[in-house]
């Protein structure tokens, strides 16, 4: 049994001391300056550390830039300049450090007394070319494919706190363009652009596949439960799924159970969010200087509240949650996993709360020429839609203007919505439940050629 656990990580605090000096030799002239003495030392829980240097080449000798370089022991990590140089700290000589680059075999050495620097050259990896990536009909080996395909797995998702299941894609994807529209409202989609404008609207998105399911909903999505994603970014997508598919198509793979003892697997991620910079609008005080001095024309109420701050949900804190458990015998396997997710907006009465499940089993027979899937998925969430918003109305008022009448309550005009009244006075949620079913079974009649029948139910219930 094995089991995985990945939780946030809070490592201690390294004090860094330079020290720089002169060091003097006596001769018959007096003293005279010969080199400057560095000594670096960085502490952590009383243990003193080095800098260790070196290259990394490849196998021509050519140095390589952007190599990975992790300190397997302490958990640091670099990258390689464009020289192929790197700098690392260890604790001591026995501390293994780790090089990987997309393209060449990951390489572990120690890092030695540090006293010449380390030369490492990386060998050429050709496995990934045999790779099977899903290409839409079927899948094929990378090095078969010759239409514009990107296919990301798992190792390389962009490792963060996705509010969607295409936050992975982020940066990973070249011409794939991933937008939130809405912010940091937990509650709004991502605009997606893969081939450019393909309609006048410019508004086509590519079509979203999951697990062979054209139109998948991306809440049955957790980050966990994605096994990769294969992007088309052709016109060969147009040729297999029609007019749907001419801003490209997106296919989500969903991870599955494997042969092997039972399997217990734990994510977990917390996020907070803080403003960075303010927009720069008048404050009471500065309003009533314009005032004073003539520079501008109006009124001052005498009030003096600082409003944009009460729009602002200043103890929001998103957590997630995954458990699964996954294994297989000689013909069947299976994964099931939960999670829940709870994600606070950066503005007040923004949030959403999801409960999701997923169940995948896969039975094999007749020598392994009959494969049977069975996915189930199933996601609830409660979203508050009341706040996101009514920040342009708080900047733009008279920062002197009062949101309270003398007795305390509201105060209302014609031509300003109350922002903070509206917050405590209104409701807007929406609760979601969608489901889906997916049954598949495939039959090799020959070697390369295949029978498959397919079939699945999606529905969405808002409330």
């Amino acid at each position: 049994m094995l089991m995985k656990i990945n939780l946030l990580k809070i490592t201690g605090l390294c004090a860094s001391v330079l020290l720089s000096s002169s060091a003097f030799s006596m001769n018959p002239e007096g003293l005279k300056a010969k080199e400057p003495l560095r000594i670096k030392m960085l502490s952590k829980n009383g243990t003193v550390q080095k800098v260790i240097s070196g290259t990394v080449f490849d196998n021509t000798n050519l140095p390589i830039g952007g190599v990975g370089v992790r300190n397997l022991s302490t958990g640091k990590s670099t990258v390689t300049d464009a020289q192929g140089m790197f700098k690392i700290e260890v604790n001591n000589e026995n501390d293994l450090l780790r090089f990987t680059f997309i393209g060449f075999r990951a390489q572990e050495v120690k890092a030695g007394t540090g006293g010449s620097p380390l030369a490492i050259k990386l060998a050429s990896d050709d496995t990934k070319l045999n790779e099977v990536v899903v290409i839409g009909y079927g899948t094929q080996n990378r090095n078969e494919i010759t239409s514009a395909i990107t296919k990301v797995d798992s190792a390389d998702f962009r490792q963060s706190g996705s509010r969607n299941a295409l936050d992975l894609l982020i940066g990973k994807v070249a011409g794939l363009q991933i937008t939130r529209t809405g912010g940091t409202n937990p509650n709004s989609g991502v605009g997606v652009q893969l081939r450019g404008v393909t309609t006048l609207a410019g508004a086509a998105s590519p079509l979203i596949i999951i697990d062979g399911i054209p139109g998948g909903n991306l809440d049955l999505l957790q980050q966990d439960d994605i096994e990769s994603f294969s992007v088309l970014k052709d016109g060969s997508a147009a040729a297999i799924y029609g007019t749907r598919a001419t801003a490209g198509v997106i296919i989500v793979t969903t991870k599955k159970g494997k042969r092997g003892p039972s399997r217990f697997d734990y994510n977990a991620f917390i996020r907070t969010e803080t403003l960075v910079k303010r927009p720069d609008f008048m404050t009471a005080s500065q309003y009533r200087e314009r005032l004073a001095s003539g520079q501008v024309q109006g009124i001052d109420y005498g009030s003096d509240e600082d409003y944009f701050s009460n729009l602002i949900n200043k103890d929001n804190l998103s957590h997630n949650h995954n458990f699964a458990v996954s294994g297989g015998g000689e013909t069947s396997f299976y994964r099931a996993s939960v999670n829940f997710r709870d994600v606070q907006g950066f503005a007040r009465e923004n949030s959403r709360k999801e409960y999701g499940l997923r169940l995948s089993l896969t039975q094999t027979g007749l020598q392994n020429r009959l494969t049977a899937q069975f996915n189930v998925a199933a996601n609830f969430n409660n979203a508050n839609l009341l706040g996101g918003g009514g920040w342009e109305t708080v900047l733009t008022r008279n920062p002197t203007e009062s949101y309270y009448n003398p007795d305390g309550t509201f105060k209302f005009t014609r031509n300003i919505t109350n922002e903070v009244a509206r917050l405590e006075q209104e409701k807007s949620s929406r609760q979601q439940q969608t489901s889906s079913v997916d049954a598949k079974v495939d039959f090799q009649i020959i070697e390369g050629l295949k029978a498959s029948v397919f079939g699945a139910h999606q529905r969405n219930w808002n409330l």
